[in-house]
């Protein structure tokens, strides 16, 4: 199945080259659009011939029935109020990697994680780590579609034992936590977030440490790296929740840092 990729970028702006590169090894095809309109037509009629800007990173042979949409939007394009609308009028939002070109703005990071956004990237991140975060969007969303019974266990895999029986299996690459029968997929700062705790488990890991590791942003002023942090830790800490089994919880230490237990 071709997936197909909705890429909404500022009227005077062209697409991210990292993230465009991610979603060519993806195998998945790009569709510009500089139109809040426009995007939001394309996203109601996904099966839909493709219309105005575009190029194809497949072989274009797949039946424009096959095709998968994936949604790929910039702030300043409107991004936000892009989903705000396809969740009031009813329209399936489907996997969406937000990217900022700021990222100053936590309230903005908040609302995108309300609205279900799979992966969040900031301009500032390193290039490298844009054009991950949109190869594996797609290949996740992949996985997701095909009704995955659980995923496979990778030779790379981390065990930690948990406070109870549960054992707590961790893919760091396909960034997977895995609890019994259990599982969850982790974005992309999450499973940096997760990867860090874990490996200090019992310990707390100071706020500044999170930052530079795991927003890195090296000498970014604390409390902005705090309050941009927070959000993917309150995302993370719902997700363990679902482990009833796992025992697995992060606890804020107050004026320091997060600790797993």
């Amino acid at each position: 199945m071709t997936r197909r990729a909705i890429y909404l970028t500022p009227g005077d702006g062209q697409p991210d080259a990292s993230l465009e590169k991610g979603l060519k090894e993806a195998g998945c095809q790009v569709q510009v659009t500089r139109s809040l309109t426009e995007a939001l037509q394309l996203l109601r009629t996904p099966a839909a011939p493709a219309a105005g800007e575009g190029h194809t990173c497949t072989d274009g042979k797949a039946s424009v029935d096959d095709r998968v949409a994936l949604l790929v939007a910039s702030v300043r394009a409107g991004a936000i109020p892009l989903l705000t609308l396809l969740r009031e009028q009813g329209v399936p939002i489907p996997a969406t990697l937000v990217f900022d070109e700021d990222g100053n703005d936590v309230h903005t990071i908040i609302r995108a994680l309300q609205l279900g956004v799979r992966e969040y990237v900031l301009a500032s991140d390193p290039e490298v780590q844009r054009r991950l975060s949109a190869r594996l969007m797609v290949e996740r969303a992949g996985v997701d579609s095909a009704e995955p019974e659980k995923p496979a266990a990778a030779s790379h895999v981390a065990t930690a034992a948990a406070p109870e029986a549960a054992t707590v299996d961790w893919d760091p690459i396909g960034r997977v936590i895995r609890v019994g029968d259990k599982f969850a997929r982790l974005s992309s700062v999450e499973g940096r977030i997760f990867d860090l705790l874990l490996a200090n488990r019992g310990h707390t890991v100071p706020v500044q440490e999170l930052v530079s590791g795991v927003l890195m942003h090296a000498n970014v002023d604390t409390g902005i790296g705090a309050r941009r942090l927070r959000p993917h830790v309150m995302r993370l800490r719902r997700k363990l929740e679902g482990f009833s089994s796992g025992g697995m919880r992060i606890v804020n230490m107050r004026g320091t840092g997060y600790v797993l237990i």
